[in-house]
C-alpha cells in the first residue's frame, strides 16, 4: 500500500540534539505513516506524483489509481477508514492487461496527461479528464519498462526490444522524425528521468552505467550523437566488492556496441534500477540513482560557478 511519510529536516533534528555533529548522518525511525492510501485487492508496482496535490499508482493488475493526496494528508487518512478511503480516490481504471512498469505525468503544475508502460509491451497515453479512452502510442516485442516526456517539447522517449532509446514526436512529424534513435545499451534500459528546468535525459541500465545526454542537441550531417557517463558501477566476484568508476570522458553513442553485454537476471549485481533528477530549478543538476545492491548515489552534473549559491 502506498504510504506518505513526514520526515523532519535534518537541521531541525541537529538543533534539538546539540550532541549530533554537522558531519554526522542523522538516522530517524518513523513509527507511523501520516497517510495510508488503500484500495481493495491492489498490489502497487509504481508510484508517481501528479503535481503537488495528487498521487497516482500503477498495479500488478494493470490498474491506475489516483488519490487526492492533499486532502488525505490534512485528514491523516487511515487504512481502516473505508469511507474516507473511498472519498479520496479520484480515479480507478484498468489501462493495461499486465503489471504496470512506468507511470509518468506531463508537467509539474496540475498535469492531466500521463504515459503508462507495462509488461504487456504497450505504451499508452491517457488524459485524466477523459480516462476511459486511452491511446496506444507504441508496442514493443519485449517489456516496455519506462517512457518519459522530453522536457520543453511534445516528444516521448522510450526503449524497445533491442535496448535502443528512441524519441518520437507526438505532433508534426515533419519537425522531428518519428523513431529517432539516441543510443542502444548493452543492458536493458531500466529507468529514465527528465527535468523541466533543463533538456538533459538520464538513463540507467543493467550494464551498471548511468548516462545523460541533451535530447535537444542538434547534429550536423555525419556527426554522431554524444553521451556522457556519469559513472559506472563495477563488481568483483572474487572480493565481493563494488567499485564506482568516475571521470569517464564523453563518448559517441555508438561506442556502446563495443561494451560487454550484461544479462539483467544472471548479472543483476550491475543493475542500476532507479535514476531521478531533482525537479527544483536551482537544484536541477543534482541526479540521484540507486542500484539493486542497495547502493544509492547523488551526483552534481552542473558546470560553472553560477550554481554556487551564497
Amino acid at each position: 500500500m502506498p504510504r506518505a511519510l513526514v520526515i523532519p529536516h535534518p537541521e531541525a533534528i541537529r538543533a534539538l540534539h546539540p550532541k549530533v555533529k554537522d558531519s554526522q548522518t542523522v538516522y530517524m525511525q518513523i513509527r507511523e505513516a501520516r497517510c495510508v492510501f488503500h484500495a481493495p485487492a491492489i498490489k502497487p508496482t509504481v508510484l508517481s506524483w501528479a503535481g503537488d496535490s495528487r498521487i497516482s499508482c500503477g498495479t500488478y493488475s494493470g490498474q491506475i489509481i489516483i488519490w487526492d493526496a492533499k486532502t488525505a494528508l490534512k485528514k491523516g487518512l487511515k487504512k481502516d477508514d473505508k469511507a474516507a478511503q473511498s472519498d479520496s480516490i479520484i480515479l480507478n481504471t484498468i489501462v493495461h492487461d499486465s503489471a504496470i512498469s512506468g507511470l509518468v505525468w506531463r508537467g509539474m503544475v496540475d498535469p492531466v496527461e500521463y504515459i503508462s508502460t507495462s509488461l504487456d509491451g504497450y505504451m499508452k497515453i491517457c488524459n485524466s479528464k477523459d480516462p476511459f479512452i486511452n491511446m496506444t502510442f507504441a508496442r514493443s516485442r519485449a517489456i516496455m519498462y519506462k517512457a518519459v516526456w522530453m522536457p520543453q517539447s511534445d516528444n516521448i522517449c522510450h526503449n524497445d526490444a533491442d535496448n535502443m532509446l528512441h524519441a518520437t514526436h507526438t505532433g508534426n512529424t515533419d519537425y522531428f522524425k518519428t523513431g529517432t534513435r539516441f543510443f542502444d545499451s548493452v543492458g536493458k534500459l531500466w529507468d529514465m528521468s527528465t527535468c523541466e528546468p533543463h533538456t538533459f535525459l538520464a538513463a540507467s541500465s543493467a550494464d551498471g552505467m548511468v548516462r545523460i545526454l541533451n535530447v535537444h542537441q542538434l547534429r550536423r550531417k555525419g556527426m554522431q550523437q554524444t553521451q556522457r557517463m556519469v559513472y559506472a558501477l563495477l563488481y568483483d566476484k572474487d572480493t565481493n566488492k563494488y567499485t564506482y568508476v568516475d571521470g569517464v570522458r564523453a563518448m559517441e553513442c555508438d561506442f556502446n556496441k563495443f561494451l560487454p553485454t550484461r544479462n539483467r537476471f544472471v548479472e543483476a549485481y550491475y543493475l542500476i534500477s532507479r535514476v531521478a533528477w531533482n525537479p527544483n530549478r536551482f537544484a536541477s543538476p543534482w541526479l540521484a540513482s540507486g542500484a539493486v545492491s542497495g547502493l544509492c548515489r547523488v551526483d552534481f552534473t552542473g558546470v560553472g560557478h553560477e550554481w554556487l549559491m551564497d
